[in-house]
């Protein structure tokens, strides 16, 4: 029998930084050494501090549904989904997701509150995607051939063009 191994997909170190200083103060296992330019996690064992992101030296590596759960307590709602009622595995259609923040301090009638890939007109998408390199072969603005992709994309987003007070 073949044995599957799931691996957790971590923020990259540039995003967990900036969790850092947006205030992400959870409990977390895997962690960045900030002493160093080292891009992959460690495992962190500290049983009477729990929290790498207390020490100037560490930053936190929560996994992307780590993030998306700390972002959704805050009132920001990642949604990852497809344009068409069909598997992407099956029907081979990129991803996408949808941004919408609820938090009380945001001005829901000059913004909407609402950022979607497949609108980037008026909402700065698509400079957005190209900063970042998120333009792959054969798709369109705002397409993503995996979940995980559209996943880290939507992270990525929220903590870099929303606004935070």
């Amino acid at each position: 029998m073949e044995e599957t191994k799931i691996m957790e997909d971590f923020v990259p170190r540039d995003i967990a930084v900036i969790l850092k200083e947006k205030g992400y103060d959870w409990d977390c296992r895997q962690v960045y050494d900030l002493m160093t330019k080292e891009t992959n996690t460690r495992v962190y064992f500290n049983f009477e501090d729990r929290n790498p992101n207390r020490h100037e030296d560490l930053c936190s590596a929560p996994s992307l549904a780590e993030a998306r759960k700390w972002l959704r307590m805050k009132g920001i709602v990642i949604t990852i989904g497809t344009p068409w009622p069909c598997h992407p595995e099956i029907c081979k259609i990129p991803y996408n997701f949808l941004v919408e923040d609820f938090r009380p301090e945001r001005d829901m009638q000059k913004e909407h509150g609402i950022y979607h890939t497949g609108y980037s007109s008026g909402a700065g998408m698509d400079d957005f995607l190209i900063e970042n390199g998120y333009l792959e072969d054969g798709l369109g603005f705002g397409e993503f051939m995996t979940y995980e992709k559209a996943e880290s994309a939507a992270v990525r987003f929220c903590l870099t063009r929303l606004k935070w007070s």
